[in-house]
């Protein structure tokens, strides 16, 4: 079966085979679930339903595709020699129409008491690092006697033994591996080409790589690691870094295909729309389903301010210019009140106080070089005496006082230093911000070119659906979300996971009406 490096694996069986039934849930967004079962189609044509494709097909399952088979359904059922035997103890006739098709060729009789096999699926394993002996000894010496002291038929096995210390209550022991199994390579065997699956004549073919756009070191560093993990786990395509010395500088680089993907928030969602045609392909989800968050307007708890109007000559703390909470709502409301004209936002985008990175180089740089850019950024600005109000969503502060912060300058704010300055005047509670914001704002997004054709949005979206159900904030291994040694690189530490969106979707449909609106008024190339 020859590779597509177009479509992959899932494109190259559904060239190879005339029908089949694969069923089951090819990916856990919905949209890209129903996109590759539309267009692969032919994959779901021998299933009992193949309106639905589901899990639970008649012919799903190991049992399920020797029905398949025995019926007529198909002309090749995959499944593995414990399920065959248990099958023909319940069908016996079914020996006299299947046999054992033998991956070097011939056929062997299902009965046969030596049953050629296509290859080993090895069990699961604990791992060790291989340079200290002596340590391995102990920690081998350790799980054979947790296995002992806790085995069937003990009645009172603690609930972590099978969550934690073993993969599944099926499990029935643990023993030391060989000599000739102590490298990765020689336990997987075969199994190995199962998990890199090759796909030879595709090296350097572009439809093989997933490029994400970055604008610092240390966001290319998260990058990077996330890299390494999903190679581990298989995923496709590969996924690759570079950096690039600005967002604007990656919206050009994806506009050219150099990248694939770019993450924005709404603000440089629609600058990346509208001057670089650039379409979303996914939303941040926050809270494990919500595509949306607040900007709010945050002062000191001794502030005297009342209403916008209150702000006027006083120093404010933006996240970035032309970015969501920190430019885009709060600029744009003061514009349709009235409060500024479009054409002071111009000199009122000169007017905060940065400070640069821990040399003073950097000032104002629009990521992580500046101490005061971002969410954790602008609060700080304002924790530290260099503004009187910072525009963040409405996660900032929960996120960054009463010892939920990770960073040196969080280590003795308080939520209750702080207070949320209403859109239609007075202030509340920062977990009050369901009444007291600047509006309801899109989710980041990912960005992808819209020269792309449907098979890569497509394979990039699988990509991204796949990552976000594995590497979840509940992840073992690796976790893509959550706060790490510095803040929102890549994705927003406050963000679950992963949304696909309709892909023939663009820029102002997932942006909205009123969002929009804000922009166009906010937009700083009027600045120009």
């Amino acid at each position: 079966m020859d590779a597509d490096c177009e479509g992959g694996e899932i494109a190259s069986v559904s060239r190879f085979f005339s029908g089949s039934c694969v069923p089951g849930t090819w990916s856990k967004d919905p949209e890209v679930d129903r996109r590759l079962k539309s267009k692969y189609s032919k994959l779901c044509s021998k299933c009992k339903d193949p309106s639905t494709c589901a899990v639970d097909d008649v012919y799903a399952g190991y049992q399920g595709v020797m029905n398949c088979l025995s019926d007529g359904a198909a002309d090749v059922a995959f499944t593995k020699i414990p399920a065959l035997k248990e099958y023909l103890e319940k069908n016996p006739n079914f020996g006299e129409v299947a046999e054992i098709l033998c991956f070097e060729g011939g056929r062997k009789s299902v009965n046969d008491a030596n049953p050629c096999i296509w290859g080993h699926r090895p069990t699961n394993a604990f791992v060790a690092r291989s340079n200290d002996q002596e340590e391995n000894e102990r920690i081998v010496a350790a799980l054979l006697d947790t296995q002992t002291r806790y085995a069937i038929p003990q009645s009172r096995t603690p609930d972590w033994y099978y969550k934690t210390f073993l993969s599944h209550p099926k499990v029935s022991g643990v023993k030391r591996t060989e000599e000739e199994q102590n490298t990765h390579v020689k336990y997987l065997g075969d199994f190995i080409h199962a998990i890199r699956k090759p796909r030879s004549g595709c090296e350097g073919n572009k439809n093989n790589f997933a490029t994400f756009c970055v604008t610092s070191n240390d966001e290319k560093a998260k990058c990077e690691e996330y890299s390494n993990a999903a190679e581990a786990q298989g995923l496709w395509p590969d996924v690759d870094c570079v950096k690039g010395d600005s967002k604007a500088a990656c919206m050009v680089t994806v506009q050219e295909d150099n990248a694939q993907m770019l993450v924005l928030d709404g603000g440089d969602v629609y600058t990346a729309g509208r001057y670089y045609g650039l379409q979303p392909i996914a939303s941040e989800l926050y809270n494990g389903s919500d595509a949306t968050y607040y900007a709010v307007a945050v002062l000191r708890s001794a502030s005297d301010a009342n209403k916008l109007a209150d702000l006027r000559g006083l120093r404010s703390c933006h996240t970035g210019i032309g970015r969501t909470a920190g430019w885009v709502m709060p600029v744009g409301t003061l514009i349709s009140d009235g409060l500024i004209s479009a054409g002071e936002n111009c000199h009122h985008a000169q007017s905060r106080h940065c400070i640069g990175d821990e040399q003073g180089q950097h000032k104002c740089a629009r990521d992580s070089k500046e101490r005061y850019s971002g969410y954790a950024g602008a609060l700080r600005c304002l924790a530290e005496g260099h503004g009187d109000v910072a525009f963040v969503k409405h996660k900032t502060v929960p996120d960054y006082t009463d010892g939920h912060g990770k960073e040196a300058w969080t280590k003795d704010l308080l939520s209750s230093d702080f207070m949320l300055l209403c859109d239609r005047g007075g202030t509340d509670s920062v977990f009050n911000y369901g009444n007291c914001n600047l509006g309801k704002v899109p989710s980041h997004q990912v960005v992808t070119g819209n020269e792309l054709s449907e098979n890569r949005r497509l394979n990039l979206a699988r990509l991204l659906a796949d990552s976000s159900s594995r590497f979840s904030k509940s992840a073992h291994l690796y976790r893509l979300f959550g706060q790490g040694q510095k803040p929102d690189l890549l994705f927003k530490d406050s963000a679950t996971g992963l949304k696909i969106t309709p892909l023939d979707s663009n820029y102002e449909q997932v942006l909205g009406k009123r969002f929009l609106e804000a922009s166009r008024a906010a937009d700083p190339r009027r600045c120009a």
